[in-house]
């Protein structure tokens, strides 16, 4: 993917990992990793949304190649989901 600042400024080339978060006004300069959390300027992982095991486990289930109803219960019924006691 192909991001910048403005058309004319700059543009960087840098690979946004699926389920990776950006944070607001945050400016990307690096690849950032699946399911990381990347925030500032220049923008820098701060965390990892799941561990290894739960990121094989979303990227095994292929929920995005599923229909809705079907893809709510593989979360539902996953181990991934992080129970609210």
């Amino acid at each position: 993917m192909m991001f910048g600042l403005a058309p004319e400024l700059l543009f960087l080339e840098v690979n946004i990992g699926n389920g990776a978060v950006i944070g607001a006004n945050a400016v990307v300069t690096k690849n950032v990793p699946d399911y990381a959390v990347a925030v500032g300027v220049p923008a820098k992982v701060i965390k990892k949304r799941f561990s290894i095991e739960e990121e094989n486990l979303i990227k095994s289930s292929a929920w995005w190649e599923l229909d809705i109803e079907d893809a709510k219960q593989v979360v539902l019924n996953s181990k991934y989901k992080k129970d609210k006691v």
